[in-house]
Formats: C-alpha cells, sequence, structure tokens
C-alpha cells in the first residue's frame, strides 16, 4: 500500500500484482484510488485481463455498526477502468469502502480489495495565529499601518501585506480596484478578506458612474463622448446594454446578426481609434446627467499560483474590460481557495476556476446578469455575452454549491470541448443545491471527459437548455435529483455524440408552457452508455426524439414517467428514426421502459414552489431502489422512492427541512444528524452509507420493507 498526496486531499492506493492469468478473459485489480470530497466520494479502478469485458466491480459502504451496506455499482470507462461515486456523506469523516472485482471467469470468490477514505471539512479553518488588517475607502491611507484605528486606503496595499494566518478587514465603500493576491496561506492558517456590509469592489469608470460626462446627440438616439479606455461590457440602471462591435452595426440594431436591422435597439460601441464611446440606450433616451457604468478593469479577485484563501463577503460589479475577461474572482493553478457569500454581478462571468486549480469552494454566492435572457439566443452565441456564471475548467476536486444564479448565458460549466479533453480537467467536480433562473442557454454545461462530475438538488427555472451533455467523452457524469421547470428547448441536451456513461436518477424535468418545440431529449448522433431511472420526463412536442440509428454503448431506460401533452396530438417518442404513439408501442418495440408511466405529474404545490407529487399521485413510491442513490433514510424515510426530484413522505417536510426553500430536491443537510460516527481507538472514524439519524437496524428494516412492497419490480 502507498498514500499520493495531492495538496490536502489523499488518494489511498492499494497496488496488487496480477494473479497467475488462468485464462486471457480473467482478470484482476491492478489499483485503487479513492479521494473524498466534502459530502461525496469517488472511486477509480484499474483491472487486468478480462478480454471479453464481462467483468463487473462493487462497492460497499462500512456502517458504524461494522455491517456493508451497497454503494452505486462502478461504471466501466474502457477495458480495463473502472469509475464510481459516493454520495450524501458526512463532511470531515471517515469511512471504509469495499471494491469487489465479479468475473465470471475467475474462479470464486474474486478478487477484493478494502480501502479507507475520508471526506473534507465543511468549512476553510480559522487561523491559528491571528493577524488583523483593516481597509477603509473613507477614512484609510496606503501609508498607515493598517490596523484598524489606521487602516489602510485599498485592499490591494493590505493584499501585498496579507501573509498566512491574516484576516483583512474591508469596511463600506466604493473600491475601484483590481486585486492580485500576494501571498498564500496555509491549511492551518489561511489568508481570509472579509468584506464588512457595504464594501464594495467595482470595475467601471468613476466620471461616467457619477454621471458628470455630456454626452453628444448623434442622432438615431445614439450619443457619443470622450472615452479613451477599453470596454466590452456597460450597463445603466442595473441593466446590460448590447455590445456592438462597429458603429455600422450599432446604427443598424442587428443584434449582431449580418445582415439584419432593428434586432436589438439598445447598444454601445467604443471606437478605439476616435477615442469615443457610442451608446443607444434601449429606450431611445437622452444619457446625460445619468450613471453609466462602463468597465474599465478586467475583473475583482486575481488568485494565481496561490493556495488556502479565503474570500467572503464582497460586492463585485462592473469589470470587464476585454472580451476574454469580465470576472468577480478569478482562481489559476491556485488550490483550496474558498469563495463565500459574495454579491456578484453585472460582468460576463462570477466565478472562473482554471488552469489545473483543484479543491476550490465556491459557496453560498448571488451570481446575476441582466438583459441576456431577452436577447436573441443568435445574438449571444459566439459573441461577448456568451459566457457561465461559474465556469471550471481547472483540475480535480472543485465543489460549487448553495449559490443563486440569475441572467447569465450559461449557468456552471464544468470542463472542455475538445477532440482529446484532458481527464484531470474538471475531474471530480461537485456541483448541488443551486438554484438558476433566467438562463440563456444551458443551465448545467459539462463537456469533456467529466470524469465523476457529480450535479445533484440544483434547481432550475426558466432556461433554454437545462443540461447540456455535448459530449461526455469518458465519464461517469452523474445527474441526481436535479428540478428543472420551464425549459424551452430540451431537459438533456445529448449532442455531439457522448461516449462516457451518464447516470440520470430522480430528476424533474418540465417544459415551459408557451414552447411548443420543448422536448426532454432530442440526441443528434449516436450516443451511450446512457442510464435513466426514477425519472419525469415531460415535454411539449416528443418526449424523445432521437432520429439516428445505432448506439455508442448501452442504453439502461426505465421506471421513468414519459409524458407529452404536444397540442397535436402527434407520436409521443422519436426513437431510431421510429415514431410510437404511446409508451406502450415504444416498450413492445425496445424492451426499455418496461415499467415506465406516461401520467400526467402533478405536485403537491407548484405555484408555492413544492414540487413534490400531489398526495395519491400515481407516480409515488413507485420508484426503483437503486443503492447508493435512493436507499438512505434521510432521502426517502419511508423506503419507497417517488419518481422526480422531490420525495414526499409524511415524516419529512417537501423540501427536506431546509430552510431556505420549499424546493430543493430532498437536499441533505449535514446538521441533520451524524448518524451514530464513532471514533476507534486508532483515530479511524467510521461512517454510515449516507444514512444519517437513524441506527443500522431500522435502516435494514425499512429496506427489506420497501424490497417486498416493490417485489414486482427489479434492482439494479
Amino acid at each position: 500500500m502507498k498514500t499520493i498526496c495531492f495538496s490536502s486531499a489523499c488518494l489511498v492506493v492499494f497496488l496488487m500484482l496480477p494473479n497467475p492469468v488462468l485464462a486471457q478473459n480473467a482478470s484482476s485489480i491492478v489499483e485503487v484510488r479513492a479521494v473524498g470530497s466534502i459530502e461525496t466520494a469517488v472511486v477509480e479502478l484499474d483491472i487486468n485481463g478480462d478480454d471479453n469485458e464481462n467483468a463487473t466491480a462493487q462497492l460497499e459502504i462500512q456502517d458504524t455498526d461494522g455491517a456493508w451496506h451497497p454503494a452505486h455499482p462502478l461504471l466501466r470507462q474502457d477495458d480495463s477502468h473502472f469509475a464510481g461515486a459516493l454520495f450524501f456523506l458526512q463532511a470531515a469523516h471517515g469511512y471504509r469502502l469495499r471494491i469487489s472485482l465479479q468475473d465470471p471467469d475467475n474462479a470464486s470468490p474474486g478478487p477484493q480489495m478494502e480501502i479507507n477514505i475520508s471526506t473534507h471539512p465543511d468549512a476553510p479553518t480559522e487561523p491559528t495565529t491571528p493577524i488583523e488588517i483593516y481597509v477603509s475607502s473613507t477614512s484609510g491611507d496606503d501609508d498607515n499601518p493598517g490596523s484598524q484605528a489606521e487602516p489602510f486606503a485599498s485592499i490591494n496595499r493590505a493584499a501585498q501585506e496579507a501573509t498566512a494566518g491574516t484576516t483583512v478587514h474591508v469596511g463600506p465603500g466604493i473600491y475601484r480596484e483590481h486585486l492580485q493576491v500576494e501571498h498564500s496561506g496555509q491549511a492551518d492558517n489561511p489568508v481570509f478578506f472579509i468584506a464588512e456590509p457595504g464594501a464594495i469592489l467595482d470595475g467601471s469608470d468613476a466620471t461616467l458612474a457619477e454621471g458628470q460626462t455630456t454626452w453628444q446627440d448623434e442622432g438615431a438616439n445614439i450619443y457619443s463622448t470622450g472615452f479613451d479606455q477599453a470596454c466590452w461590457y456597460l450597463s445603466i440602471g442595473g441593466e446590460r446594454i448590447y455590445d456592438y462591435q462597429s458603429l455600422a452595426d450599432l446604427q443598424a440594431a442587428n443584434g449582431g446578426q449580418s445582415g439584419q436591422t432593428d434586432i436589438l435597439a439598445g447598444g454601445f460601441f467604443v471606437d478605439d481609434q476616435a477615442l469615443r464611446l457610442f451608446l443607444r440606450l434601449p429606450d431611445g433616451s437622452n444619457p446625460n446627467g445619468r450613471p453609466i457604468h462602463a468597465a474599465i478593469l478586467p475583473g475583482g479577485f486575481l488568485l494565481d499560483g496561490r493556495q488556502h484563501v479565503v474570500i467572503k463577503g464582497f460586492e463585485m460589479r462592473h469589470y470587464g474590460n476585454g472580451e476574454y475577461n469580465g470576472f468577480g474572482v478569478d482562481i489559476r493553478e491556485s488550490h483550496h481557495i474558498w469563495v463565500q457569500d459574495c454579491h456578484i454581478h453585472n460582468m460576463n462571468t462570477g466565478v472562473r476556476i482554471r488552469r489545473s486549480s483543484s479543491f476550490n469552494r465556491v459557496e453560498n454566492c448571488r451570481i446575476e446578469d441582466s438583459s441576456v435572457w431577452t436577447w436573441p439566443w443568435s445574438s449571444c452565441k459566439a459573441h461577448t455575452c456568451e459566457a457561465s456564471g461559474i465556469s471550471v475548467t481547472g483540475g480535480p476536486g472543485n465543489v460549487i454549491r448553495r449559490n443563486f444564479i440569475d441572467g447569465p448565458f450559461n449557468g456552471i460549466y464544468t470542463g472542455e470541448f475538445s477532440d482529446t479533453p484532458d481527464p484531470q480537467t474538471a475531474r471530480n467536480t461537485d456541483v448541488y443545491d443551486n438554484e438558476m433562473h433566467h438562463i440563456g442557454d444551458d443551465a448545467l454545461e459539462p463537456e469533456g471527459a467529466c470524469v465523476n462530475v457529480k450535479f445533484f438538488d440544483n434547481r432550475i427555472f426558466e432556461v433554454h437548455n437545462a443540461i447540456s451533455l455535448a459530449p461526455i467523452q469518458r465519464g461517469p457524469t452523474w445527474l441526481l435529483a436535479n428540478l428543472i421547470v420551464d425549459y424551452r428547448a430540451h431537459a438533456l441536451k445529448l449532442n455531439n455524440g457522448s461516449s462516457g456513461p451518464i447516470l440520470a436518477y430522480h430528476n424533474t424535468a418540465l417544459p415551459a408552457a408557451d414552447s411548443e418545440s420543448a422536448q426532454a431529449m432530442e440526441p443528434s448522433l449516436p450516443f451511450g452508455p446512457f442510464t435513466s431511472k426514477n425519472n419525469i420526463w415531460s415535454a411539449r412536442r416528443y418526449v424523445i426524439e432521437y432520429g439516428g440509428t445505432g448506439f455508442l454503448g448501452a442504453v439502461d431506460m426505465d421506471y421513468d414517467n414519459l409524458f407529452t401533452d404536444r397540442s397535436d396530438s402527434g407520436p409521443v417518442i422519436k426513437w431510431e428514426n421510429q415514431r410510437y404513439d404511446s409508451l406502450a408501442d415504444f416498450t413492445a418495440a425496445t424492451g426499455l421502459e418496461q415499467y415506465g408511466f406516461d401520467l400526467l405529474p402533478e405536485f403537491t404545490g407548484p405555484t408555492q414552489g413544492d414540487y413534490s407529487l400531489a398526495e395519491g399521485h400515481g407516480l409515488r413510491d413507485q420508484g426503483l431502489l437503486i443503492p447508493g442513490i435512493n436507499d438512505s433514510l434521510e432521502r426517502v424515510p419511508d423506503g419507497l422512492p417517488d419518481l422526480g426530484a422531490v420525495e414526499q413522505s409524511p415524516q419529512v417536510s417537501p423540501d427536506g427541512g431546509m430552510e431556505d426553500a420549499g424546493i430543493d430536491a430532498g437536499t441533505t443537510d449535514a446538521s441533520i444528524g451524524d448518524g451514530g460516527a464513532s471514533q476507534d481507538s486508532d483515530g479511524t472514524v467510521s461512517g454510515d452509507c449516507g444514512c444519517q439519524g437513524a441506527g443500522a437496524k431500522d435502516a435494514a428494516w425499512l429496506w427489506l420493507l420497501g424490497l417486498w412492497l416493490v417485489s414486482r419490480r427489479r434492482s439494479i
């Protein structure tokens, strides 16, 4: 055994020489790798042999009483690699896992390995040797010592002094700065940047923002003023103005579409030769005397090669002086950065994590843009505003959770678009408990290798495409208990020939009432492997329209609800270019959805945000029991899973007991209970596979009850 550490995350690796090969098809374990996140963990298995690829890999997790419980089986990535994930674990907790390789070509019993993992803490560590620095925009001076009595005037000055263990307190006021964090913290001594209420980072031109500029009337409701800066983002009264790339396009109001006219009336253009800013407001009014926010700085915080830094409580706004910038926080080749409780608005990207950055956390932030949702899709695609609220193109182990995102073109992006994607890019990323509204294109956009990228318990409202899988090239990629309401194009965009395992469990997708073309899925090319179970897929046209033929891997769909209320009463499903007028016809022809449903979804209180199934609805208690997904008491208290994202039970409130909303799809709350965790004499902490708040006997009893009540159905 050997332990390999990447930063503070350790992968315990068991090496085993291959057994003497009895036959070419026999298989053996070569290596097991596992790493924990905050509330999840991942396992990767390398094997030898198995030329006929009939081996499977089972995963178990040990409960506090020593009993082993099944987790979700590992997924085959190729002929010698498996990968999988565990969900709903307790933060800062130890677990023991068992991996079993099962192969008909092996002698019995087959190879088996056990491994210990630990999850990460739920919050950054408080400094052990605190140093305090203070900043005030109103009473500070950068020649001061930075004390509470004599603060600095700028945050950049404080950043020069802030080393491990330092907390920088930023007082209220507007700071027109682009910040570069100069020093790293340590695991037990981070650097903290803490904003007091009213502390604002602003990247806009001060003169324009104060409404002191004189504007010259150029005719056709266009006005101009002298301007010698670069600017790619401009807003007035919080409303984003479209950026044109030529004065002629602004005059034509073509919305960036050559040859068109009168597409977008409002817009601006910076003429860097004439040194003038041209502006037409959407209502055609005169901008004189009005505050105009024209971005002249690239972004708020830049962290390049830094570790263990916490950024908390800032408002950041009006950044973007170049085509590829405009950010609140830019994390480059940096690790263990926490971005917490920030309000980031009126810029292209709230937070971006890139260039191998790993184990960073973005949580409880509010990220907003305006106008994009109302602009034509073709005016945004391949234009400046084609950006994401949060972008993860870095390394492994990043966590994006509990954020509110409203208005950007894309919500949360993970991965890279490439013919040969790096499997380390966005590896083991967790995206959960986020809420998104008014997303112009894709709310969740994983693409590339996407190894163990996990999207769960997210809530998506008013979106073009909810989840874009275009493509997943290695996987597995997990979609679990995501609530999608008012999608206009697709719930899942399965494009570009996804070839890595995709698993969709317990999602609810409801189309926009005014979108006649909304379809849950419309794959453009052969795809697979793809698993869909316990979902509610609703549409206004076909529920699924697949016009291609053949698949790249196994497609396993069952226990889903496939419903359409298309106005023309046409076919329900199009599959391999064949149309089916009913779910029964589809099942008879394909063998899929043997235990599927085609019921009109009805919910307890959708206008109040409660998307649990209505009392007595035919989709309640009808889900398939899936180890590691819905077999814990916290997720499914009665042991009988409902279809869809939100589990209803008389034992819990519709939102799982969370205080923030009634639509968080059964969100796990670590405060509910610790599952009887105990610490052994050797310091090893044992955990319970997510069955928090109940003993093993109760869990076993409910598990057996559930198996008996659903004995007519199989489990995976």
